[in-house]
């Protein structure tokens, strides 16, 4: 792991960025800068794991992506950063990063112990990181007097460069940009990736009930009209929801919705929704859903995603499940 203050780097595609591109949606990753703060123990909710500290901005969307040192290798996974809840005068309330330079990332240790569970392979660059080797731009930091030293002692564990797998998945993404189905298809095997250890518990799949479908009835959300899923129950993954039309199955265009927010899915006799890790969130019946876990939707039930709030009217052709 770098020393404190060592120069660092974020590389992602956060939301925001994509305002301002034709189509809607940035097929190249955006860079920023900063330096390492501290390495520590600390824990996401209950799990237990090594966190890098840095002030390399980062925004939603830029989680999951690569914490950079100056020789390209990746010695965090961004995760995290410090958000404040915003209410306004109407009682709607939404969660905004919060301008403080604490930002968060899981230590690349925690990414190779993950790889090794998968049997996926890598290579490891334990080599200090010279001027002849360095590939990204040096930082200006604090003189080094003003710095301590790290002594914590850690496995110094480096995953190999990702320069080759940003240019690889630009590519990709470039191509698969022509044509919604591709993107769909890549995005999906992500998700799957991402979700694999749900996956593996929740895989037995039964024959759907002939004409099953799900009725989304926008609850006082004004300009929205019902949404019907009627293929969740015989798409082998499910049927995306999101504002972006070339990453979904359904575009749900209303106030908070991500670009992919909410998949529903049927699995073990009935249907699901799963929150896609989305900016906002998703809730059903006022619980938060944790991302990519599935939760079963019944009759009656209240979900929300971001701001818009649906009830959900689950039928059997006209018939409704009560």
């Amino acid at each position: 792991m770098p020393a404190k203050g060592a120069a660092v780097y974020a590389l992602g595609f956060p939301s925001d960025a994509d305002i301002p591109t034709l189509g809607g949606l940035a097929l190249d990753a955006t860079v920023t800068s900063g330096v390492l703060g501290r390495v520590f123990a600390g824990a996401w909710t209950v799990r237990e794991l090594t966190i890098v500290q840095h002030d390399a901005d980062i925004n939603p969307g830029n989680s999951g992506g690569p914490l950079l040192d100056e020789c390209g290798r990746v010695i965090g996974v961004n995760t995290a950063g410090v958000s404040a809840t915003v209410t306004s005068p109407d009682g709607d309330s939404q969660v905004v990063p919060a301008a403080s330079g604490i930002f968060w990332a899981s230590s690349v240790s925690e990414l190779s112990a993950e790889l090794d569970s998968l049997g996926i392979s890598y290579r490891l660059d334990r080599a200090p990181c010279t001027a002849e080797s360095r590939v990204l731009p040096p930082v200006v930091v604090r003189p080094p007097a003003a710095l301590s030293r790290n002594g914590s002692g850690l496995d110094l564990v480096y995953v190999a460069t990702v320069a080759l797998v940003v240019v690889t998945l630009s590519f990709l993404l470039y191509r698969a940009a022509r044509d919604r189905h591709a993107l769909s298809a890549i995005l999906a095997r992500v998700d799957r990736w991402v979700s694999a250890p749900v996956a593996r518990s929740t895989r037995q799949r039964s024959p759907a009930p002939e004409g099953l479908q799900l009725i989304l009835a926008p609850a006082g959300s004004d300009g929205m009209t019902p949404l019907v899923v009627a293929d969740a129950a015989t798409t082998p993954h499910g049927v995306v929801l999101g504002r972006h039309p070339m990453l979904v199955d359904r575009v749900v265009d209303g106030p908070g919705i991500s670009r992919r927010h909410v998949r529903i899915s049927f699995r073990r006799n009935a249907l699901h929704a799963e929150d896609l890790n989305s900016a906002n969130g998703s809730s059903l019946n006022g619980v938060r859903l944790a991302p990519y876990r599935p939760v079963r939707l019944r009759h009656g039930d209240i979900l929300r995603c971001g701001d818009a709030e649906f009830s959900v009217d689950i039928r059997y052709g006209t018939e409704s499940v009560e």
